[in-house]
């Protein structure tokens, strides 16, 4: 199955294989709904995850459907950014070519419906799938008796996101794979994930640099505010910290040559440093923490100004 990637925050490698990924039961469909501030034809469709419940909505065309675009949302940051706003904005609305394609987009937990209610939840595999099956079959159900179905039919499937959801998208990739429930009613064409840094230049300055050079980049200057520059340094850090881990710990051609920096605390100084304890790492790194959230920020120092972390 083709997926295609930008920098995405989840290594398809850091993933168990297809046979591994269990088939999870399918959460109680609650009410379908029409909600006339959306695109025509737009349903709000309820569901209930682990007893919690979420909406998605859904754009059923006029006519028979010639398959289905999954959307999975970016994190969104209410009440400046909704999830009616991305819906409506999404390609699918702007081109024709998508004009017969059922459109949905379910709204991940804490966002949407569930903000300030639920907390967000991150390359969370379980969730992911069980919201993915839990709308793909529902919808189905939904477009057999809309558009008289016979039985066995299969509705091509594709499926893209950004941000948060770019992650979401290359974990159902593998998640539909293993879900034979979901095979059964969906032949998964091609997915396109798109996350994390989108411009080469912008990643080296955000992740390969100290922060002295981090603070007077003209990238990092025109997209953080000045009051959050130290916090989201950190933040670069131990997004290298799980890239490298990430990579080491799917045998990569180099892992072996992964090593700590021989400055930093947990540095072995032999080769291939254990990079197993994720957490231990993470609080190193994000010692500086208090001073990097204060008002006024505090001087970041130590680890927090340089990335403990090179490879050969």
């Amino acid at each position: 199955l083709p997926i295609f990637t930008t920098h995405s925050s989840i290594s398809p490698n850091a993933l168990p294989p297809a046979t591994m990924l269990p088939t999870l039961a399918f959460a109680a469909l609650l009410l379908l709904e029409t909600d006339a501030a959306l695109p025509a034809g737009t349903e709000t469709l309820a569901y209930d995850i682990g007893g919690i419940t979420t909406h998605a909505y859904v754009r059923y065309p006029s006519g028979e459907p010639n398959g289905l675009m999954l959307i999975w949302h970016g994190t969104l940051l209410p009440p400046g950014d909704t999830v009616e706003q991305v819906f409506t904005n999404a390609e699918p609305f702007q081109v024709d070519t998508f004009k017969d394609l059922i459109v949905v987009m379910p709204h991940q937990i804490g966002l949407g419906g569930t903000w300030g209610t639920q907390k967000q939840r991150w390359q969370q595999l379980d969730e992911v799938m069980l919201t993915g099956n839990t709308l793909l079959k529902a919808v189905y159900e939904q477009a057999k008796t809309k558009y008289s179905m016979e039985d066995g039919s299969r509705l091509k499937l594709y499926m893209t996101g950004h941000s948060q959801g770019g992650t979401s998208s290359v974990m159902y990739h593998y998640a539909y794979q293993g879900s034979q429930e979901i095979i059964d009613r969906y032949d998964l064409k091609v997915s396109v994930a798109s996350s994390g840094h989108y411009s080469s230049e912008v990643w080296a300055s955000a992740v390969l640099t100290d922060y002295t050079a981090y603070a007077a980049d003209a990238n990092m200057i025109a997209s953080v505010s000045s009051s959050l520059l130290p916090v989201s340094k950190k933040v670069q850090n131990v997004l290298l910290y799980h890239l490298l881990y990430t990579y080491k710990t799917s045998s990569g051609a180099y892992q072996e040559d992964i090593e700590y920096s021989p400055a930093y605390a947990l540095d072995l100084s032999s080769a291939g440093d254990d990079f197993s304890k994720m957490m231990d790492i993470i609080g190193v790194v994000m010692a500086d923490t208090e001073a990097a959230t204060s008002d006024p920020v505090g001087a970041v120092t130590g680890h927090d100004g340089t990335p403990p972390f090179l490879t050969d």
